[in-house]
């Protein structure tokens, strides 16, 4: 889990080793815990629906790590650890997202290994019954960056995706753009949305985008106004 607390990173897949981030700690179970614990405080006030859960799982490094693509073992560590976390699925639907290959975590750029392929995502989720956060933005960036077809990683993930996080991908490291001002072709992208028929939420994510009250999130939801018959 990659979680921001006290100026701490916590990750989900690492063991212990400096291979893949820092030492192994226990309070990813702990923060966690307690993040589950007020999302269904928070909940209380929403009956008619079940909380979703968004949620970054780590698999990143301060350090570039040569043998990058296996990642086996790491997912192999996230399954054994996520395990040790105590909840009930009919409370809350928790949805691991995918991450990009360079993260801007504390402050700073990290590198990412977990939960960026698309096969990762797939067998993670499969394993716990889970669905999964389709970050396009963060795809985009990993696609760019694996010199590989985002609209292939998109057919190959949407059976699972239940919410989406909405923005354009500049580079491999450029997150939150602006709709319609990078390099997701987003009619292509809503013509698989729209062929895969689930019903999903939707948030958009645009760096700064709450800045002046807000503009960049509005400017975002206007250019996403004629999908709003898929979305």
């Amino acid at each position: 889990m990659a979680n921001h607390v006290r100026k701490i990173t916590l990750t989900l897949a690492t063991g212990g080793d400096a291979t893949f981030g820092p030492p192994k700690d226990v309070r990813y179970i702990e923060i966690l815990h307690k993040s589950i614990d007020k999302t269904l405080q928070i909940a209380k006030n929403f009956p008619s629906k079940k909380p979703k859960f968004v949620v970054h799982l780590g698999g990143m490094s301060l350090d570039h790590v040569v043998n990058e693509r296996n990642t086996e073992l790491m997912m192999e560590r996230a399954v054994d650890n996520f395990k040790k976390l105590k909840f009930d699925p009919s409370d809350i639907e928790i949805l691991p997202e995918n991450l990009p290959p360079r993260p801007w975590y504390l402050g700073g750029q990290w590198f990412q290994y977990g939960f960026m392929h698309a096969d990762d995502m797939i067998n993670f989720c499969n394993h716990f019954g889970f669905n999964m956060t389709y970050d396009v933005c963060h795809a985009a960036l990993h696609c760019s960056h694996a010199n590989i077809s985002l609209g292939h990683y998109t057919q190959k993930v949407l059976p699972l995706v239940s919410h989406f996080h909405l923005s354009v991908a500049i580079g491999i490291d450029g997150e939150g753009g602006q709709v319609g001002e990078g390099e997701i072709n987003f009619d292509s992208l809503m013509s698989n949305i729209k062929e895969s028929r689930n019903n999903v939420s939707w948030v958009t994510e645009i760096w700064s985008g709450h800045v002046n009250h807000g503009a960049g999130c509005r400017k975002s939801m206007h250019g996403l106004k004629k999908y709003n018959k898929i979305l």
